[in-house]
């Protein structure tokens, strides 16, 4: 999903600004990425109101130099939130499978595991991890 598709901002986490000053800003927002990569929600607003632009500089600066910000956007129609969307981890349940049968020791049958190691492969390709 990309920052276009996202029609209702409603729905989505967001963190509101209004009042702080740069600095508490700044750790706010590291706060709120953080947070959101441990649970997993990709998208995410900031509101930063449009005032004297102090917020949305801090804003936009901390977002460019994040590692985990995949990209951000101010929506023309509503200039005083920052629509943001992160790296997250995943982790599903299939991979804590995949750990578990690794550290147990290997299959008898040797084509078993031949095929057993293709299969691993090929899920690991289709799945992003961070």
């Amino acid at each position: 999903m990309n920052l276009n598709s996202v029609i209702f901002i409603d729905s989505l986490p967001k963190i509101d600004l209004h009042g702080y000053d740069r600095e508490t800003a700044r750790v706010s927002i590291n706060d709120f990425i953080k947070d959101n990569k441990r649970s997993g929600k990709s998208i995410f607003v900031i509101v930063h109101g449009n005032g004297s632009g102090i917020l949305k500089d801090t804003t936009q600066k901390v977002l460019k130099s994040s590692k985990d910000v995949i990209e951000y956007q101010i929506r023309y129609n509503n200039t005083g939130c920052t629509i943001v969307r992160i790296k997250i981890w995943q982790k599903s349940l299939f991979m804590v499978i995949l750990n578990y049968q690794q550290r147990r020791k290997p299959l008898e049958n040797k084509g078993k595991n031949i095929l057993y190691e293709k299969f691993i492969t090929k899920i690991k390709e289709s799945i992003d991890i961070y």
